[in-house]
């Protein structure tokens, strides 16, 4: 895409198509999610990327006031741009949860950041971008399988994330569907927050400050996960060897994204 670089104008309904292409890739794609899973999986996905339909439509056909129109048509672009950023989570547990292939995730990621390409340039051109503010363009991620397998503290969250969907599955359907969904929030933005740590290899002291945080949340979501295990643990009546198992994935994960923090420290604890 190279809207910003030469400026060029978009015709009244391009950010419209680009739209309707991923939307309907999505479609495509997220129709092969089992039945099973689609509360879990799907519903999250849908949610947003039905505000970003919603807005997109309202950008075109909305009526406003014309003394008023460049400063609604601005606020309604920020709005979507920060709904497809917000579309990486869900992305993100789809994908493992499933094991969806690299190509998919990558066409996912193309779509998703040729829109925000558009919006993004629509944005620029307003009288209402400040070009002092410092922009944070969010564009959607993908990884591959093997470099998740790669890294030692990834690939053990990996496993855990899939293990507490497995067992949140059968959860849901028991009396203790308020624990399912907290389970799987925690777990959900624990894979969440080491998957955007490894981004890169910090060269620069906000970069490292970036890891450092989002490692800081994983570990606290973790901790947290404690809580809603015991409550399940003491009235699923599961077995031993399940509940060692699964504390097993736990702890090592969390004693993973320690050490990780320590060795952080010392590589980059520097950096300016």
């Amino acid at each position: 895409m190279s809207v910003l670089k030469n400026k060029r104008n978009l015709s009244p309904y391009e950010y419209e198509r680009s739209f309707n292409e991923l939307y309907k890739y999505c479609r495509i794609q997220f129709a092969k999610i089992p039945n099973r899973r689609r509360s879990t999986l799907l519903n999250p996905l849908q949610d947003v990327i039905q505000r970003i339909h919603t807005n997109i439509m309202e950008l075109s056909t909305g009526y406003v006031p014309y003394n008023t129109r460049a400063q609604w048509r601005y606020d309604l672009i920020n709005q979507i741009l920060y709904d497809i950023g917000t579309l990486q989570k869900p992305l993100f547990c789809y994908y493992n949860v499933l094991s969806v292939e690299t190509k998919h995730m990558r066409q996912i990621s193309v779509l998703s950041n040729n829109l925000v390409a558009l919006l993004e340039g629509m944005r620029r051109k307003s009288e209402f971008y400040n070009n002092n503010e410092i922009d944070e363009v969010k564009r959607i991620m993908y990884y591959k399988a093997e470099d998740i397998s790669r890294v030692k503290f990834l690939s053990k969250m990996s496993e855990l994330h899939q293990y507490v969907h497995g067992k949140a599955i059968y959860l849901q359907k028991s009396t203790l569907g308020y624990e399912a969904k907290l389970l799987l929030e925690l777990v959900n933005n624990a894979w969440y927050h080491c998957l955007m740590a490894n981004q890169k290899i910090p060269t620069t002291k906000l970069e490292y400050q970036y890891r450092r945080r989002h490692i800081s949340d994983a570990i606290s979501c973790l901790h947290k996960l404690n809580r809603p295990m015991l409550s399940v643990f003491c009235m699923a009546e599961y077995s031993n060897n399940v509940m060692k198992e699964w504390s097993a994935l736990l702890t090592t994960e969390i004693r993973l994204l320690q050490a990780l923090q320590s060795s952080d420290k010392k590589r980059f604890g520097r950096l300016n």
